[in-house]
């Protein structure tokens, strides 16, 4: 009989071990060279995941086809709608599809807003939920009227609002949260949180839609490009759609020379792009000096409309595709 001596003892064990290893990485999928791969990738993935704050936000099915159709009507905008429908100044936009029917604003006056609504087919008992973008009578005053009669609908406002505006919510027989940090509203629809509290405080709304979210603005008294990069922080990916009144200078304004204003739009035109988004709708208080600039660098990823539009953000896609 042979006689194995003790160094080959160790170099058949040796062996034995790495085909082993090899046996059992093959078994479950990945060759040695995959599982070696595998195991220098986790840091990274771990390293880049989003902070704890961020997850349940952007906490979405599997398939987007399992996320609902989500409708924006503009029921309320200074700029011209279809004939029939009354364009006058301040911003309301209405929110269908999710579990809850959202009034993001309420227009400057009650009878405007509730004729815009019916002209268009759409019944204001149905409005569940009202968020408030910020104090301005033009984004506000309407709320008597749409709630004449109801009591104790949810309206959420940033903070900061004057105590007189929050009485005469309180009048309405609103149910009033002041929303200082993001709140959810019901699944797929969430405040920004109050930026501009040394100004005027003002929030948005990011909606989650098939195609992306969309983050609906007041005025961005703030600035639109800081309502879009903490939406953006918020929801941890780029936003799909930005609309709303963005409130960048007019040419002609005394406090504005052309080229001030110019130089202050392509600032916030560089920012957008920055954070990738994919769509925008300047409407109310943007200014047609803006809306132009807007068009321009976004082509056809820029609607400019006015009161009675209609957003469905997957049609988007579909017009910048044409």
């Amino acid at each position: 009989m042979t006689t194995v001596g003790p160094q080959l003892q160790r170099l058949l064990a040796a062996s034995a071990i790495v085909l082993l290893a090899a046996l059992t990485t093959q078994v479950a999928g990945l060759s040695p060279n995959q599982e070696e791969e595998r195991g220098r990738q986790k840091p990274l993935a771990n390293h880049s995941a989003p902070r704890e704050r961020n997850r349940a936000a952007t906490s979405r099915p599997a398939s987007t086809a399992a996320l609902p159709d989500v409708i924006f009507t503009i029921v309320y905008d200074n700029n011209d709608g279809p004939e029939g429908l009354t364009s006058d100044w301040g911003f309301a936009c209405l929110v269908k599809g999710l579990e809850k029917t959202i009034l993001f604003d309420t227009g400057a006056n009650g009878e405007i807003l509730l004729h815009n609504m019916r002209r268009l087919g759409l019944d204001p008992a149905t409005v569940d939920v009202v968020v408030l973008s910020h104090s301005h009578d033009d984004h506000t005053r309407g709320l008597a009227a749409l709630l004449e009669g109801r009591s104790d609908v949810p309206v959420y406002a940033p903070s900061g609002f004057p105590a007189s505006l929050n009485a005469y919510i309180r009048r309405t027989r609103a149910t009033l949260t002041v929303a200082e940090e993001p709140v959810l509203i019901c699944r797929g629809a969430r405040t920004t949180g109050t930026l501009g509290k040394d100004a005027i405080p003002e929030h948005g709304l990011c909606v989650d839609t098939r195609s992306g979210w969309v983050l609906i603005t007041g005025c961005a008294h703030p600035g639109v490009e800081n309502l879009a990069a903490r939406a953006t922080e918020l929801v941890g990916c780029p936003l799909h759609l930005v609309m709303g009144g963005f409130h960048l200078p007019r040419a002609g304004e005394s406090s504005w020379s052309t080229a001030a204003a110019r130089l202050r739009i392509d600032a916030t035109l560089k920012r957008m792009v920055e954070l990738n988004v994919q769509h925008v709708a300047p409407l109310h208080c943007s200014g047609d000096l803006a809306r132009g600039l807007f068009q321009q660098s976004f082509g056809a990823r820029c609607e400019l409309a006015g009161v009675g539009a209609v957003f469905a953000p997957c049609e988007l896609n579909d017009r910048q595709d044409e």
